[in-house]
């Protein structure tokens, strides 16, 4: 119930940012809401069964994931949301910013280190509220996937008002076929190196596992910089409109990284694998 409402205050202040920025009915902002929640939620099903299927040998009770589901989607998102906007706020107000600039800043270098911060601190939640809940690398890996589906979830929600109320539902429709895919598989991507550190130290004996939560920590904010950094060059494609060489330049740089994360997620997949073929003792 808590993580519920966190969710619906940063879907409400995400409204209400709307409102100030469009004149729309009430009506209206409530059918784009609808709407993005379809959207947002509809593919979390087969995401949902895709990730769980990594530990098949040992489901975790559903009450967990639950648990790290909702952090992701409530907690992890309002925290985020209130510092990046309160880095970007400051930036306008006290460095003369413009605004454009400042949304950049925070999305590119504040958005991967808090964001990562606060989704793997589920795992932490999760281990106060049950110590065995982390028993082999899946366990850590699986919930803290989850934990970004919830993540990723309602951030789609919040960009997918954007252009729904903004521009009209088929700019909506058209924005959610690309972007939806891609980010509900990079946020559990991500947050799983966490959940791989966290498993490593739990299990794990030895000096090797103490670094292993900050590894995990700064391989998922590098994977996420990189994606966020190169997905800021968007801009470029516009601003060279009718340039092959700019949209060419930008495309083979999203190529580079997407297959950075696909060699990065066949590893996760492999891990779980053999954990899968040689069960811990």
């Amino acid at each position: 119930m808590i993580c519920g409402l966190f969710a619906l205050l940063t879907m409400g202040y995400q409204l209400s940012w709307l409102a100030a920025q469009n004149d729309r009915s009430p009506a209206e902002f409530a059918m784009g809401l609808a709407l993005s929640l379809a959207l947002a939620f509809t593919p979390l099903p087969v995401m949902f069964a895709a990730v769980v299927a990594l530990n098949r040998l040992r489901p975790p009770p559903w009450s967990q994931l639950a648990l790290v589901f909702g952090w992701g989607a409530g907690i992890a998102a309002f925290f985020s949301v209130a510092l990046e906007s309160w880095v970007s706020a400051d930036l306008q107000l006290y460095f003369g910013v413009n605004a454009t600039a400042a949304e950049t800043v925070s999305g590119v270098m504040v958005a991967p280190p808090v964001e990562e911060a606060f989704k793997g601190a589920a795992l932490f939640a999760l281990l106060l509220h049950r110590r065995r809940a982390i028993g082999s690398l899946s366990d850590g890996v699986v919930h803290a996937a989850v934990a970004g589906l919830g993540f990723g979830a309602t951030e789609n929600v919040l960009y997918y008002l954007i252009p729904i109320v903004g521009e009209g539902v088929e700019e909506g429709l058209a924005f959610a076929a690309v972007r939806g895919p891609l980010m509900l598989f990079m946020h559990p991507l991500w947050t799983s190196l966490i959940g791989l550190g966290v498993g490593y130290a739990l299990v794990a004996r030895g000096r090797a596992r103490r670094p292993a939560v900050a590894l995990g920590y700064a391989g998922a904010t590098l994977l996420h910089f990189l994606w966020n950094h190169t997905i800021d060059g968007a801009p470029v494609v516009q601003a060279e409109a009718g340039s092959w060489s700019g949209a060419a330049t930008w495309l083979a740089g999203m190529g580079k990284v997407y297959l950075l994360e696909l060699t990065v997620a066949g590893a996760l997949i492999a891990v779980t694998a053999r954990e899968r073929t040689r069960p811990p003792r």
